[in-house]
C-alpha cells in the first residue's frame, strides 16, 4: 500500500496544514505518517499513526483536558485540572 506522498509523487518529508497553520499529516522517508486533528481552539483532539496507534482528547471550554482515550481502550476522565495536569480521575 502506498503513502499518501508516494501515490501523490511528492517530495518527504511531507507535511499538510489546515487553514490556520496546525500541520495535519506529516510523512518521513521510512514510510512513518502522522495525523492530527484540531477543535477551533488549535486544541489536538486526534492523533494517529501508521503504526496504528491513536488517542483523543476533549477539552473544556478554557482548554482543559476533561477525556481522553486511546488504541488500548484505555480512558480517562478528569475533573478538576489545569491544562494536561490530572488532579482527580474518576
Amino acid at each position: 500500500m502506498k503513502t499518501r506522498a508516494q501515490e501523490l509523487g511528492i517530495s518527504i518529508p511531507h507535511r499538510e496544514y489546515d487553514s490556520k497553520g496546525n500541520t495535519i499529516y506529516e510523512e518521513y522517508s521510512n514510510g512513518a505518517w502522522y495525523k492530527y486533528k484540531y477543535d477551533s481552539k488549535g486544541n489536538t483532539t486526534h492523533y494517529e499513526d501508521s503504526r496504528g496507534n491513536w488517542y483523543g482528547k476533549k477539552f473544556d471550554n478554557e482548554g482543559h483536558v476533561t477525556y481522553r482515550e486511546n488504541h488500548g481502550g484505555h480512558r480517562t476522565y478528569m475533573i478538576g485540572v489545569e491544562k494536561d495536569l490530572i488532579m482527580r480521575v474518576i
